[in-house]
This record gives structure tokens, sequence and C-alpha cells, in this order.
């Protein structure tokens, strides 16, 4: 485990933290709960699914979406972007709270906050410089970088848009995987399978290329969340298999529709082992780039190789959970060690992904080891229009919307959370992940 318990590890980041409150700023209101175990956070920033719950009544809370009624598809959507006047409230109240000492704590880094460690102070943000981030959610970049240093990837291929004998000759030997420089949660990936799909995909692109790869079909899809520490250091956690376009879920063929640790648990220990390898090299790589806390790893199984897919330089929809098994296991959490890591701490314990992965299993209808995003996969926007009512040895259901919110294509109507597995492989989800929705209706707007 280390040098610190879990118990130490909280208590020494609260004493670095020296009185600091602390404001969550993110993506899903929900993902703030692993912030009570380090200190009760003063209020909840979110553009979607406000966190609900009786031991946060006191908190307070600001959401884009209860302002304006909309919940938004977060794969398409920049705040940074967000011109609205709720948007422009919402960016005023957290740089006012950064000014009352408190902690700003952002799932994704954003320009509006850049000023803050220079103008107010450097510990009242806890996330690396914007643009460093910016700079590696360019994937052709970062996949040229981890070409140079002899990195196991997937092979992407730029296609100008128009090039028809090119994508020809992509797509020769079988369908081939097409994205652009720029996207996350699977938004403008696409499978292609004849030419006349090239053409029609080249028409919407916008940097002028599409990065074509061979679909590597029965690969397993994974996910690792780590940690980048000022000393170099590498902590990583658990890996978890990752759901791709459920059908049930969504629309876009490789679209993020979940996480399952319990599914990853049963993985050799020579993949672990490497994944572990592989994720240290990248963190050492960020640390050299100035990039410090928490960032995650997608990675393909395939053949019996594993290949990085991409990088995600932020929190993932996976650390929360992530945060649980740690916790129940007694380690140290990636959301807690991003704050370490902001904060100038060393790292608790650096090679933790064998043995986190394998230990989920035994945690198995005790704490939460899969969930499910279940997205509107209809071209209008929709109000949820039934609550659920649960079954017995079901999961449950969390950012769920009001009544009244509607919620664009695309856009998360519920996470199903569950004590199981969902899956075997990546590609489908269980019987009782499919049915725990069933009491739930949609209504168009």
């Amino acid at each position: 485990m280390g040098p610190f318990s879990r118990g130490e590890r909280l208590q020494n980041i609260r004493d670095a933290l020296a009185g600091r409150g602390m404001v969550w700023l993110g993506t899903r209101g929900t993902d703030a709960q692993p912030l009570e175990a380090l200190v009760r956070p003063r209020a909840i920033v979110s553009m979607t699914a406000p966190l609900d719950g009786p031991e946060w009544d006191d908190l307070e809370q600001y959401s884009l979406e209860t302002a304006t009624g909309r919940r938004v598809d977060l794969n398409s959507y920049s705040l940074d972007d967000d011109q609205r006047p709720a948007a422009t409230t919402l960016k005023g109240k957290i740089l006012l709270l950064a000014r009352e000492r408190q902690a700003i704590v952002p799932y994704r880094s954003a320009e509006f906050l850049a000023e803050l460690p220079f103008t107010v102070s450097p510990r009242c943000l806890l996330a690396p410089f914007h643009g460093v981030q910016r700079l590696l959610e360019y994937k052709p970049w970062v996949e040229m970088q981890w070409k140079g240093r002899g990195l196991p990837g997937v092979a992407w291929n730029p296609i100008r848009n128009g090039d028809i004998e090119r994508a020809k000759q992509a797509l020769e030997h079988g369908p081939i995987v097409a994205r652009t420089g720029l996207g996350s949660g699977g938004a403008r990936m696409h499978m292609l399978h004849a030419l006349d799909e090239y053409r029609a995909l080249t028409d919407s692109q916008p940097d002028g290329y599409s990065y074509a790869s061979t679909y590597l079909d029965g690969a397993v899809p994974l996910n690792i969340n780590a940690c980048v520490y000022n000393t170099g250091e590498v902590a990583t956690f658990g890996l978890s298999y990752q759901l791709i376009g459920i059908k049930e879920c969504t629309n876009r063929p490789f679209g993020f529709c979940g996480n399952d640790f319990l599914a990853a648990s049963v993985l050799p220990f020579e993949v672990t082992s490497q994944a572990d390898a592989l994720t240290r090299e990248v963190g050492r790589w960020l640390h050299g780039l100035e990039y410090r806390g928490v960032f995650g790893l997608d990675l393909l199984l395939a053949g019996g190789e594993l290949l990085l897919c991409e990088l995600n330089p932020r929190f993932q929809a996976s650390t929360p959970m992530s945060v649980g098994i740690c916790a129940a296991l007694g380690e140290p959490d990636p959301f807690s060690e991003h704050v370490a890591a902001c904060l100038g701490l060393p790292a608790p314990a650096t090679d933790r992904c064998p043995a986190l992965t394998s230990s989920a299993g035994s945690l198995k209808d005790q704490v939460p080891l899969s969930h499910v995003m279940y997205y509107n996969t209809t071209s209008l926007p929709q109000y949820v229009a039934a609550r659920y009512q649960g079954k017995p040895d079901a999961g449950r259901l969390s950012c769920v919307p009001a009544a009244n919110t509607q919620v664009d294509p695309e856009g998360l109507l519920y996470k199903g959370i569950f004590l199981d597995g969902v899956t075997k492989t990546g590609y489908e989800i269980s019987t009782a992940a499919r049915e725990i929705t069933e009491t739930l209706g949609l209504t168009p707007c």
C-alpha cells in the first residue's frame, strides 16, 4: 500500500489545503461526491446532473441545467464557448468563489479560470494549465509523440478531405474507423464500410482531414485512471472494461457508455502489469510537459497486445467509481491524489494497477463496480416522463433530470449503477442493465 494508509493520506491533503474550502466545477454535479471524504465542499457548480440527496441540502449548488431547463450533449459542449447569460453567470460565480479562499477543482481545465493562479493564489485552482490540456486533447499530436517514444498504439493515417484514392486504399482490407483530430466520448468517430460513406463523412469534417485506422474486430476496450506528481512519480489505479457503442444507449458507433471494473478483475497479471507500465510511461511524458494531476487512458487489448488508444487529460466518468473501489480497499484514490498532486505532495504508491484491478472482484455486491450511461437516442429533445421504481437485486439510477428539463439528442438521460458486472466484451450489456430503465418513458419536448 505504500507509506500512507488511506486515512493518513486524506489528513495529509487536508493539512496541505491549510483551511481552504473546496468547490467542484464539473460536467456532472454528481461527480462531486468523492470530495466529501476530503473536505465538505462549499459549493458544487455543474453543467448537468446537479447532485441530489439530503446530506447535501445545506450546500450551494449552481447548475447550468437548472438555470436553462436544458441538459446538453457534453461531448459537443464547451463552457468556455458558451456566451449565454446563464453560462456567464455561472462562470462569474466560480471566479467569485475563488476569491473567497476556495480551492476550485474542475473536471476539465477551462480558459476562463486561467487567471486565478496569477491573480488570486497558486493554490486556488487545483488543475493543470488549460493551454497544456488543450494541446493534449489534439489526438494526432499526442499519437505522434507516443510513436516517437516507441509506445504501442493504434495506427491512425491522415486522409485529406476529398482524397478518394487514399480512402479507397484504406478500405481495401475491410471496414475502417475514421475520426477527426478533436472529439471526446466517441463523438466524431465513425465506422466506414464503403467509399460512399467516406464521401458523406468528409462534408462535415471541420479541419480538412479524417484520420483512419483498421477496425480491430474483437479488441477489448479498457480504461485506467492515473495521476502525475511534481516529483515525476506516476500513481496508477485499477483497470475497467469500457462500454463502447452500446445500441441501447447511444447512436454513436463508438460512443462512450460506461465502465465495468468487475469484468476487468479477471484480466491476466501480464495484461494489468503491462497496462501499469504503459500508463506510468505516459505519465512521465506528461510530467515533462508540466502536466500535473489526474489523467486517464483508453487502451485496446487486441490479439494479446495492449495498444494505447486515447489520452484523457482530465477527470473521467470512471473516476468516481474508481474512488469508491479504492476507498473500500483502504487505498488512496485518483480524486484525492489529483488534489494532492496539485498541492505539490509526492505520490503515496505508484504501481497499484495490478493489485487494485484484481481486488475489485472481491467487492462484488458490496460497492458499485459498473455503471451504464443512457443517452437520448432520438432526434428531438426529450423529457424523462416517469420515475424509476426499482427492482430487487437490480441497480439504481443516478443523474435523472428534473421532470421539466429537456434532454438534447445524445444528452445523458440517466446513469445506471450496479454492484455487479454488466458486460463480457465491452460492446454489450446484461439483461439487468437493459431492463433497469423500463419504467422510465420519454416525452418529446
